[in-house]
């Protein structure tokens, strides 16, 4: 007989719910993953603002115009740096 932590304890609560398991393959739509990617979605266009917004004020000083497509210029390239080091960070 195989020793259970808690043996008197009924099956059902002895597993973990179903949402909060992820398998390595089959996990493409599962809420838990799609809420991590859309965190991860939403922190990165946030830290693209932040320097987007350094970056305007720094060219404000400097004299040089700034408009919407250089917001916008600069929210992609720095996400797009971003996803470059994540990629390159983890081993796939």
């Amino acid at each position: 007989m195989a020793l259970d932590a808690a043996p008197w304890a009924p099956a059902c609560s002895r597993r973990r719910p179903p949402a909060l398991i992820l398998e390595s393959a089959g996990d493409a739509g599962t809420p838990v993953r799609e809420a991590r990617v859309a965190s991860g979605f939403i922190l990165l266009l946030l830290i693209g603002i932040l320097i987007g917004f350094g970056i305007t004020r720094v060219r404000k000083r400097m004299g040089v115009g700034v408009t919407w497509s250089t917001w916008v210029t600069i929210v992609v390239v720095v996400g797009f740096i971003l996803l470059l080091m994540w990629v390159s960070a983890y081993k796939h």
